[in-house]
């Protein structure tokens, strides 16, 4: 099957990196949880439109592959809540007026410094077509990875997840940084290449083929769902109550 990296790469890589021993199939285990990094009004603009419109108004947006995914991530999500799954999202931080808390952000891209986005979308806020459940999980954090500065970690610990289903933005940046962080951490990784997305056509594929190559099964959406179908259902009934949700609902 043709892979999104594969007219990237020069004759030499393929080779070296085949006699390398690199890009071996994981597999994923029975614990998994779903995260989501940074599908939000920053990262995907505020309306469908291409990248080179939406920058004018988002600088950090990626366009209309960024709504590709939300539409794949709709139906991922579907089946993971189906299975009741755990959902992990992650966002940003509204940053202080001073911007101090920024960091190191605005020493490569002096842009973020200036203000962005439209009235009534506030940038930080996921998209309202994956918005998180009162039964899902939401992590704010300042640094590329999910992990960095962050309780996420715990929270995995304590569900005794043992692999995570990876999608977000971008694939280069914040993807790339937590599964790095995931990996370090022993856990099995399957990214799922349709449900992430970059600003640069490049810098997404070389991201998911180095992520296969070395930390994480780069998988397809289709083949995520084949292995959502495994996963008993209700697994973490005892520590998350996932019926909450839909007792409210039903009683309003």
């Amino acid at each position: 099957m043709k892979k999104s990296w594969d007219h990237f790469l020069t004759d030499r890589d393929r080779q070296v990196f085949g006699d390398a021993g690199y890009g071996n199939n994981a597999g994923l285990g029975s614990k998994p949880a779903l995260l989501i990094i940074d599908v939000s009004y920053d990262f995907c603009g505020h309306k469908r439109e291409p990248v080179e419109e939406s920058v004018k108004t988002w600088n950090l947006s990626c366009g209309e592959e960024a709504w590709d995914a939300v539409d794949h991530t709709q139906t991922l999500l579907h089946h993971a809540r189906e299975k009741r799954i755990p959902v992990i999202y992650t966002t940003g931080i509204d940053s202080r007026l001073d911007g101090f808390d920024r960091g190191a952000w605005t020493w490569k891209n002096p842009k973020m410094k200036e203000a962005q986005g439209v009235e009534g979308f506030r940038g930080n806020d996921i998209v309202k077509e994956i918005a998180p459940l009162e039964t899902d999980l939401y992590i704010e954090k300042l640094k590329p990875s999910a992990f960095h500065g962050t309780n996420l970690l715990t929270h995995l610990v304590h569900l005794g997840v043992d692999s995570l289903i990876v999608t977000g933005t971008t694939t280069s940046g914040c993807v790339r940084a937590s599964v790095v962080d995931a990996f370090s951490y022993n856990y099995r990784i399957g990214v799922v290449e349709e449900c992430t997305f970059d600003r640069g056509q490049a810098s997404h594929a070389m991201a998911l083929y180095d992520m296969n190559a070395k930390y994480a099964d780069c998988m397809s959406l289709e083949d995520t769902l084949q292995y959502i179908e495994t996963v008993d259902e209700g697994i973490y009934d005892d520590k998350l109550d996932f019926g909450s949700f839909k007792r409210k609902v039903a009683a309003e």
